[in-house]
């Protein structure tokens, strides 16, 4: 086996974009936007962008407003290059989802909510039908709120490990948690001010998670 590629696979604003950053602060491939999408799509080889032996393939659900199986075409277009898949899914509180798929995607929290629960269900059929095997949970929530233990758990799964001189901080971060206090301070019958982005830039949370 020449590698690994880590699907990270999750609702959303389930912390898509923060996995895959602790899986490159690990030395993982991984950039934005995906140049793998052109290799995956047969318009480029593997080599012609990375030659790391583990890879970050991010993949949000929807991705791209559409629903589908992201295993199927990685499995067998990097097996075909020697790297075999294990699969990362990621959990976040609902409420914290559901907050950030409404400021950044839905119109509407009911909106927000349903992609939540849809989302959920199709990584659960992906799952149930062996798709995403080795898989391992990762929750966004803890991770943000403790880091440690979390990142050592990831670790035991990826083989990595995370650099000595790096400290969880600088990487690990939560970017809603003014929406998230402003939804405890107020409810979601004001949800529409946290549209308003200086709204929510308060020099101190009101609570910390």
């Amino acid at each position: 086996m020449k590698g690994k590629v880590f699907l990270v696979i999750g609702p959303e604003s389930s912390g898509n974009h923060l996995a895959s950053k602790v899986l490159k602060t690990m030395d993982a491939y991984w950039e934005e936007p995906q140049k793998l999408d052109s290799f995956l799509k047969g318009d480029c080889g593997l080599d012609e962008i990375t030659d790391n032996p583990h890879i970050v393939l991010r993949r949000s659900v929807p991705h791209g407003h559409e629903w589908f199986n992201p295993a199927i075409s990685a499995v067998e277009k990097f097996g075909n290059e020697g790297y075999r898949m294990y699969t990362i899914i990621l959990q976040r509180e609902s409420v914290a989802t559901i907050l950030s798929n409404y400021y950044h995607r839905s119109s509407t929290i009911e909106e927000a909510w349903g992609t939540l629960i849809k989302a959920e269900k199709h990584i659960a059929n992906l799952l149930s039908n062996n798709y995403l095997n080795p898989h391992w949970t990762l929750n966004t929530s803890a991770l943000m709120k403790d880091p440690k233990p979390v990142i050592r758990g990831l670790e035991f799964f990826t083989g990595l490990r995370w650099p000595h001189n790096v400290s969880y901080e600088s990487v690990v971060h939560d970017s809603d948690i003014g929406r998230h206090n402003l939804f405890l301070e107020h409810g979601f019958e004001s949800i529409d001010r946290m549209l308003h982005k200086p709204f929510i830039k308060r020099p101190a949370p009101l609570v910390r998670r």
